[in-house]
Formats: C-alpha cells, sequence, structure tokens
C-alpha cells in the first residue's frame, strides 16, 4: 500500500464534506450543487451503503461505495481525484471493499463498469474478476466463497 495512505469507513456522524468535494469532483458534467451531493451522500449513508474514505497525508483522496444485498455485495464505485491516479488507491479501496464483504459474510462480490473505463477493467482483472461485456458495460462479478 502507499506510504501514508490511510482507509477509514465514513461513520454516521461523521461530517460529510471532504466526500461532498470528492463526489463532486466525480459527477462534474453534471447539474449538482453542493446541497444536492449532501442530500444524495445522506441517503446512501441512511440506506446503509458502506462508504470509505482514502486519505493520504492529512488529505482524503478518494471514496468508494458499496452495500451487502442479501449475501451479495454490490460496489456503486471507487473513485480517486485525477492527480493521484494510478498510485494504488483504487487498488486499496477495492481490497477494503472485499475484506468488508466477507466479513459480512458475502458469498459474492459484483460491480459493473460504464462506458470506456480501461483502469476500472484492469482494476477488477487484478482482484479476480470474471468480466462479461455488454453494449457498452462491463459486469463483474468475484466469488468470495
Amino acid at each position: 500500500m502507499l506510504v501514508g495512505l490511510k482507509i477509514r469507513i465514513l461513520r454516521m456522524n461523521d461530517d460529510l464534506a471532504s466526500l461532498v468535494d470528492l463526489w463532486l469532483e466525480n459527477v462534474k458534467e453534471t447539474n449538482y450543487r453542493v446541497p444536492d451531493a449532501y442530500n444524495i451522500l445522506s441517503r446512501r449513508r441512511q440506506n446503509g451503503e458502506d462508504i470509505l474514505i482514502a486519505n493520504l497525508d492529512s488529505r482524503d483522496v478518494g471514496y468508494a461505495m458499496g452495500k451487502n444485498y442479501d449475501g451479495v455485495y454490490t460496489s456503486q464505485g471507487i473513485f480517486v481525484t485525477h492527480n493521484l491516479r494510478k498510485r494504488g488507491i483504487a487498488s486499496a479501496l477495492k481490497e477494503e471493499q472485499i475484506d468488508i464483504a466477507r466479513q459480512q459474510n458475502c458469498f459474492e462480490f459484483r460491480t459493473e463498469i460504464f462506458g470506456d473505463n480501461p483502469a476500472s477493467v484492469a482494476l477488477q482483472r487484478r482482484f479476480g474478476f470474471n468480466l462479461k461485456h455488454f453494449n457498452d458495460t462491463y459486469k463483474a462479478r468475484l466469488v468470495l466463497y
């Protein structure tokens, strides 16, 4: 893992400010504003999604979201700020998601990759996911046990 990188789970009473900033960077092509982001992310947290924050040198630099649906852990996405990509941050977030899925006794891990995202395809392959390509989407599946 990258020296100085820490992954933490966002708890219910944690402030969403840094996550909001990262999320808005991720969806910058949309018209979402800060209040929209707070509402969306608050709902996701209240609905039981696991939200992981990657912190490097005291700065939040990425996140991952996922949820256990009756034994199938589904990743809702991983994002790393643009200037820090290709340094292992997404891999650390994916590894932590898989660990959480195992701790929650999930038997399978799933995610989807939309559009042209070769970095995400490569990430899933590194972790042993089986990928199926449909139109412009990859469906990725990893059997946990």
